[in-house]
């Protein structure tokens, strides 16, 4: 069984790693058609609000995710964890299918999203955020937002913080499965 568990663990290592090598030229490529590096810097609600009418989280295999999120996304979880890209890729792939790498995401509404829909649904028992976090997690990250974040748990970092800090035992596997 531990064989198989290892074995298992590297493939999907090696997916995450191919997945992150791919998601890294489709950025390097975007950046020099546009000749535009856009640096990586914690996002305010503001700027969360200014990007709900950009959003390029179509649910289709031409867009991997909000680009600008996945190096915000990296830049967290490497610098200030030293995670792997390896396993990052692993999350960003995950997420991939969860939210489209969108932090205003709501459970069914890829057709309807917007910041004021995700708002709306604070109240609701549809799963949210990047990694579409459900029933007691889901709640968990509403009170944390609440404690810290004015309630805006739409905000990707406040996401991230509750992923690598708040989020229960999850914190405990994912520091075990990534970061050592």
């Amino acid at each position: 069984m531990q064989i198989f568990k290892s074995s298992f663990v590297k493939i999907v290592l090696v997916m995450s790693s191919i997945l992150l090598i791919g998601v890294t030229i489709a950025q390097t490529q975007t950046i020099k058609s546009n000749q535009a590096d856009q640096s990586v810097s914690k996002l305010t609600h503001n700027s969360v609000e200014e990007k709900k009418n950009q959003n390029s989280n179509q649910n289709n295999d031409d867009n991997i995710g909000n680009k600008s999120y996945i190096r915000q996304i990296y830049a967290y979880l490497h610098d200030e964890y030293g995670m792997s890209g390896t396993s990052i890729a692993g999350i960003l792939g995950n997420w991939i299918q969860e939210s489209g790498i969108d932090p205003i995401a709501v459970a069914g509404d890829w057709a309807y999203r917007s910041l004021e829909n995700t708002k709306s649904s604070t109240d609701t028992n549809k799963d949210i955020g990047f990694a579409q976090w459900s029933f007691k997690r889901r709640q968990n990250l509403i009170t944390f937002a609440n404690q810290k974040y004015h309630g805006y748990w739409w905000e990707p970092n406040c996401q991230l913080e509750f992923m690598t800090q708040q989020d229960g035992s999850f914190v405990a596997i994912l520091k075990k499965l990534c970061i050592e």
